[in-house]
């Protein structure tokens, strides 16, 4: 498959959940409208502030631009449709990545009965959170609404309370639904999700 490739510094793109993002450099902002034009999708490659690198699993989606600043500048939201290798990918000096052909990562999404109660907890945790922090009757039915499946609250939960953005790359990493709640499960008994 072929992607646009934004490296972007701390942030992940999980799968089915939706983003917003705020693209400031103007050949960034022309990548994102290419994108759209052409309906080709977006990687987002998360980076950490001062390395040249960015890690090689990545989030993708297909962008739209929310708002646009006279400043250049560009408000997009981008849903997550599912996950990209990009180990054979090199950035540019300026930060933008033209057409590359990616692989899809594979996912296994079938819950096993083992992990039920674990995933039931998170899912009340998740709920307890939205519950709290959520305080717009709308947004939060919205929000609620789009928690479909174990996926989506994996993915949602995944997004919203790992606060570290390494942690939430390692779940990232993770093709498994079953390691990913696992995952997270053993966050939030360590108390290091949101809450």
């Amino acid at each position: 498959m072929k992607v646009f490739i934004l490296p972007v510094t701390h942030a992940n793109l999980f799968p089915f959940t939706i983003r917003p993002m705020v693209i400031q450099s103007v050949a960034q902002a022309q990548l994102i409208q290419q994108a759209i034009s052409e309906n080709v999708p977006v990687a987002i490659a998360f980076h950490i502030e001062q390395e040249s690198t960015y890690r090689t699993t990545a989030g993708y989606g297909y962008p739209y631009i929310a708002d646009q600043k006279a400043d250049g500048s560009i408000l997009i939201y981008i849903q997550g449709q599912g996950k990209v290798d990009l180990s054979h990918s090199q950035v540019l000096p300026t930060g933008v990545i033209t057409y590359h052909e990616v692989k899809i990562i594979n996912e296994n999404i079938i819950l096993n009965e083992k992990n039920k109660n674990k995933y039931e907890a998170l899912s009340k945790y998740f709920a307890h959170w939205i519950d709290r922090y959520l305080v717009d009757p709308n947004q939060k039915d919205f929000f609620v609404k789009s928690l479909i499946g174990v996926k989506e609250v994996i993915a949602g939960s995944a997004a919203y309370l790992i606060k570290d953005f390494e942690l939430q790359y390692e779940l990232m990493e993770l093709s498994d639904i079953n390691d990913q709640i696992d995952y997270m499960y053993s966050l939030m008994l360590s108390k290091q999700l949101m809450f």
